[in-house]
């Protein structure tokens, strides 16, 4: 895992993307083993941590618009941690603003040496694994895996029954 020490501007674009956003509630003490000491995981009314992954499938990925670096696997990884209470004034037009929410993110996992090299260049924490898959469709059954190394330990994997959000409707 390397994060850049000199931060180069530049654009990343993706294409043709399948993906998963999902949060989950999980044991607040192996969350703090993944958060560095000086934050504290937050912990919810139910005893839990929250957790949130997001997983893509990119079948092209292209660096400063040149660049093509082909077909990538990534997984992000948040923990939410514990925070000042914080409500910034309301944007104008607006009438409320939400609470300030607090996150650690782990580093971005790609499953292409190539795009981890240059996620590390321009300044972003990352780590290569073996393999990031997605499958299933969205609102139905989905199931993704990470394979970080060559350990049956060091992987994780979910399946899901996911719900498509629905604005309602006002006339």
């Amino acid at each position: 895992m390397i994060g850049g020490k000199v931060s180069v501007p530049s654009v990343m674009d993706i294409y043709d993307v399948k993906e998963m956003f999902s949060r989950y509630y999980v044991d607040p003490d192996v969350a703090q083993q993944n958060v560095p000491s000086k934050w504290k995981v937050k912990i919810h009314d139910n005893g839990k941590a929250v957790l949130l992954v997001m997983v893509q499938n990119c079948k092209k990925m292209a660096l400063d618009y040149i660049l093509n670096v082909g077909s990538v696997g990534m997984s992000h990884i948040w923990i939410e941690v514990d925070g000042p209470p914080e409500v910034v004034t309301p944007l104008p037009g607006t009438t409320r603003s939400l609470p300030t929410w607090y996150w650690y993110i782990l580093p971005h996992q790609l499953d292409d040496r190539w795009a981890r090299l240059l996620f590390g260049l321009v300044g972003v924490a990352a780590q290569s694994v073996k393999k990031v898959s997605l499958g299933g469709d969205p609102g139905g059954t989905r199931s993704g895996k990470v394979i970080e190394g060559y350990s049956p330990d060091a992987r994780y994997s979910w399946t899901e029954t996911s719900q498509l959000y629905m604005p309602s409707q006002t006339s």
